[in-house]
């Protein structure tokens, strides 16, 4: 939580800075979007693996009421299987990209950094994220309970 909330601080900074500076000195920084979106990447995917560890994701509800209630523990768990091995997928693909991106040394287009940290840090996102999800498939116990929203 301390990581994402500080990326996304770093974020606003760095846009009101970029703000400040256009409007006031009419000099705009050439690198202020960039590290903007830096930040929000870095600060959205742990702020994934965040929201999945609290039950705090967003997941529809449709079918909820297509079952029966006495199976509702055995779809949460199914569900939490499924959603994993989606996770882990999106996570080794993300890995696969990110090492591909630091074999041929790709450089962000606007700044000489190396984009394959920040690629590594989608990864990572999912791939915690899909660990969070197959821990509350085998321990039922440990998973969060969802907020019920009023319809």
């Amino acid at each position: 939580a301390a990581v994402s909330t500080s990326f996304y601080g770093i974020l606003a900074v760095v846009l009101i800075y970029e703000i400040i500076s256009r409007n006031l000195f009419d000099h705009s920084l050439y690198w202020a979007s960039r590290v903007a979106v830096v930040a929000m990447i870095v600060g959205g995917n742990f702020g994934l693996a965040l929201a999945t560890a609290s039950g705090a994701h967003i997941r529809t509800r449709l079918g909820d009421h297509w079952i029966p209630a006495k199976w509702a523990p055995a779809m949460d768990r199914l569900s939490d299987v499924v959603a994993g091995v989606v996770m882990i997928g999106v996570g080794i693909l993300s890995a696969l990209y990110s090492l591909e991106s630091f074999d041929f040394d790709r450089q962000a287009e606007t700044l000489p950094w190396p984009v394959w940290p920040v690629q590594a840090v989608i990864a990572m996102g999912y791939v915690v994220a899909a660990a969070h999800y197959f821990v509350f498939a085998l321990f039922p116990a440990l998973r969060p309970a969802q907020e019920q929203v009023g319809e």
